[in-house]
């Protein structure tokens, strides 16, 4: 490139968000404040393709902890190109309502690697993916308590300009320690299966065993 910045740095912090755009979060995820931090890696390329390679690090403050952090790679290629690697994206929700669902106390952590450009983009976990919910109310007869999950060899591909074109693979298992329901004797349940296919007709399959 003509222009390729020796060092970057930033750390900017929002206090003050658009109306609208917080109209459209639920509140739970509402931030109060947003801290982005960016800095030149170690290993900036002086590929002539490489415009940057900068550690980032997002962070969000509010009823709900959000944290993405990685490493971004900006390549002058095929018009552009960004590049997301040794990603760690991690939430901690300590309740959620919607409705009749109510969940509380939720904690999920994924690793992902991804790739953009002008023809779409390729996201995947380089590590299973975890989740833990303490409780889930689906409605005021059924409650799942001690909720836990693992998400394994998911990617998703295809063009944000094109939603119909997305495609997902992967596999999941979902535990229950113990399911209430009026009908139901209580126990605990388990759930193993997998997602396959496109936004529009996304097709899952599951075994359940208790």
């Amino acid at each position: 490139p003509a222009w390729r910045p020796g060092q970057v740095e930033l750390d900017l912090v929002l206090h003050q968000f658009d109306p609208s755009w917080m109209a459209s979060i639920p509140v739970e995820l509402q931030p109060s404040s947003l801290r982005l931090r960016t800095l030149t890696h170690p290993d900036n390329s002086a590929s002539p393709e490489t415009l940057q390679v900068l550690s980032v690090d997002l962070h969000s403050q509010g009823q709900s902890q959000i944290q993405l952090s990685g490493i971004i790679t900006l390549l002058q290629r095929d018009g552009w190109q960004a590049q997301l690697d040794q990603a760690r994206l991690h939430l901690e929700l300590p309740q959620l309502r919607r409705g009749g669902l109510q969940i509380q106390q939720l904690q999920t952590q994924l690793y992902i690697a991804a790739e953009a450009n002008l023809d779409g983009f390729q996201l995947q976990l380089t590590q299973s993916a975890s989740l833990n919910v303490k409780q889930l109310d689906l409605d005021t007869d059924t409650r799942l308590q001690r909720l836990t999950g693992t998400l394994t060899d998911l990617s998703i591909a295809g063009s944000l300009l094109e939603p119909s074109s997305i495609q997902f693979q992967g596999s999941y298992h979902l535990g229950v320690g113990q399911l209430q329901h009026p009908l139901l004797r209580t126990q605990t349940w388990s759930v193993t299966g997998s997602l396959s296919g496109g936004l529009p007709e996304l097709k899952a399959n599951a075994a359940i065993s208790n």
